[in-house]
């Protein structure tokens, strides 16, 4: 009797293990979608939608666009809102997500072993990241927030390599943190540490753009803002030659935060708290500009200040040329600190006649303080504030 009763106790834990078993398995496979086709994408991210899962992978078979949006054929997008997916490739080759045009993103993603390719790309203020698996390739700018809208917040992490607007005939800017035409409630996070193409010069910021930089696209538009803190993070290292961004706090937006430009390697075209128009560009809580980092002291990870752009708090180089009216506030303390491994000329070089400098502040009107920390960095002078700035 005892035995039969062990028998069968132990062929019923057996059979609960397979039905647990299995039922595990259905619901790992409920929130994978394998997709080959456009309207295979379609229908994926219908049912990601339909179910009260929040997490969901979907697994690229073949190369595939991003559903065109009700607005038009120049307009797709991707996600689901309350959502987090993952895109990946399938075994083999990677495979590409299109986003032809505009393409505007609608729930958090993941964007891993795949190569996201199109024009402009605006995440729309969701949690996106692409992964060191994966490639991007974008013709135009990567906006962390909207198009013509104000989001929450924004957070944007770029670890892929490729290129993001490598071409002068696309718009005057490169890496946006913020939204187009638009604004940001409270946060914005944008780092890149993958290694990037970009077109040199062009602008790089953790704020709000009201145009994309081409002639009176900016023309009526709303001021914009930053509502909460602006963080960037630049160490795209392995593109010295192919990407020289200028990296600046605010383009034309009232950063109402605090402001942290995290600049560790790779080749700019300057570091500036704060660029045109004077009015406009307004930090009203602190600075922040850390330029170089301490673990690439004494290595062949670089920042290069390129040309004679320096690092500069308040205000920036063309503040001090002729003609130029106003002073650039930062309402906030200004801290500036560099290491060794920022060099303004070439790394075991002779320097030039007109190399990079350090400001805290150049025709700038500094409502707290100005420090700045030099650890062993290589550039020319080293000034708190110019004769034409208030701190």
């Amino acid at each position: 009797m005892r035995k039969h009763f062990a028998k069968t106790m132990l062929m019923t834990l057996v059979m609960l293990t397979v039905l647990f078993a299995s039922a595990f398995s259905a619901a790992a496979e409920s929130n994978l979608y394998e997709v080959s086709t456009d309207d295979d994408l379609s229908t994926a991210l219908q049912s990601i939608a339909n179910s009260a899962d929040t997490e969901a992978t979907i697994v690229l078979k073949a190369d595939v666009n991003a559903p065109v949006t009700a607005e038009g054929s120049y307009t797709t997008t991707f996600g689901v809102g309350g959502k987090h997916i993952t895109v990946k490739s399938d075994e083999g080759e990677m495979k590409k997500l299109s986003f032809p045009w505009y393409g505007i993103l609608n729930g958090d993603c993941t964007f891993d072993n795949v190569d996201v390719t199109g024009t402009r790309l605006f995440c729309n203020g969701y949690h996106t990241i692409f992964t060191e698996n994966g490639q991007i390739h974008l013709s135009e700018t990567l906006y962390g927030g909207g198009y013509k809208t104000t989001v929450k917040s924004t957070h944007v992490e770029i670890a892929a390599s490729g290129y993001i607007n490598p071409s002068s005939s696309s718009g005057l800017h490169d890496v946006i943190g913020g939204s187009y035409q638009g604004s940001v409630e409270g946060d914005t996070y944008l780092e890149i540490t993958g290694d990037i193409q970009m077109q040199s010069g062009n602008h790089l910021n953790p704020g709000c753009m009201k145009g994309d930089g081409s002639s009176g696209d900016g023309r009526d538009v709303p001021d914009v803002y930053v509502g909460g803190n602006a963080t960037l993070i630049y160490d795209n290292k392995n593109s010295a030659d192919t990407a020289s961004p200028a990296i600046e706090g605010t383009y034309g937006c009232e950063m109402k935060g605090d402001v942290t430009l995290d600049v560790r390697a790779g080749r700019v075209a300057g570091i500036v708290g704060t660029e045109e128009p004077v009015d406009k560009s307004i930090i009203c809580g602190n600075l922040h500009i850390i330029a170089g980092n301490p673990a690439y002291e004494n290595t062949d990870q670089v920042l290069r200040l390129g040309g004679n752009w320096p690092i500069i708090g308040a205000g920036h180089l063309f503040a001090a040329m002729p003609g130029a009216v106003g002073n650039y506030a930062v309402n906030g303390d200004i801290v500036i600190d560099t290491y060794e491994n920022v060099w303004a000329w070439d790394k075991g070089g002779t320097p030039t006649d007109d190399v990079p400098a350090i400001y805290g502040a150049l025709r700038g009107d500094v409502g707290g303080s100005i420090t700045i920390n030099v650890h062993g960095s290589h550039v020319e002078d080293i000034t708190g504030a110019d004769s034409r700035s208030n701190a």
